[in-house]
């Protein structure tokens, strides 16, 4: 029987190397941070997708919970990629981020110039940064939270100006 352990080890790895593969494949496991939302905007006008941007902050415990439990699975998921470009924003971060208007800033000058007084927040973006529909503060009644973001999506999408001739299909793997 000591020759057969060596078999089953290797029928344990190559599912979980498909499932690895799999999962890579449907989209990014984590949230990209946000650099330049001038950029950002014009990817979103040109795919005609909202922008969500989470509001975080490294020692909140709450962010950490909301991304494992329902923005990364989001991304995962694929389920989201033509509807939003999904970002986020640490506050305590201390590198620049260009705004929508081409100026550069801080995360916490952007957070607060977004009235954002609560990690995490969940903001609904139009590709101007207008906000498109009520953003979500806290993780509240996390049994319905999905159906929280999945509405501040559907708002916002019904928001957006019309897309533009051209719009073509999204371009990156992250929404």
């Amino acid at each position: 029987m000591l020759g057969t352990g060596k078999r089953r080890g290797g029928a344990i790895l190559w599912p979980l190397l498909l499932l690895a593969v799999s999962v890579r494949a449907a989209g990014p496991a984590h949230i990209l941070p946000v650099t330049d939302l001038r950029v950002l905007g014009d990817e979103a006008r040109r795919s005609h997708r909202v922008i969500l941007l989470a509001v975080t902050t490294r020692w909140c415990t709450y962010c950490h919970q909301l991304k494992a439990d329902f923005l990364r699975p989001m991304l995962v998921s694929g389920d989201y990629r033509d509807r939003l470009i999904m970002r986020e924003l640490k506050l305590d971060d201390t590198g620049t981020i260009r705004d929508f208007a081409g100026k550069i800033t801080s995360a916490r000058a952007l957070g607060s110039a977004y009235g954002v007084n609560l990690t995490p927040t969940l903001l609904f973006l139009g590709p101007d940064g207008r906000e498109l529909a009520q953003r979500i503060q806290g993780l509240t009644t996390p049994d319905f939270f999905g159906g929280y973001i999945d509405r501040g999506i559907e708002q916002a999408l019904r928001a957006l100006p019309p897309a533009p001739a051209s719009a073509s299909a999204p371009e990156d793997d992250d929404g």
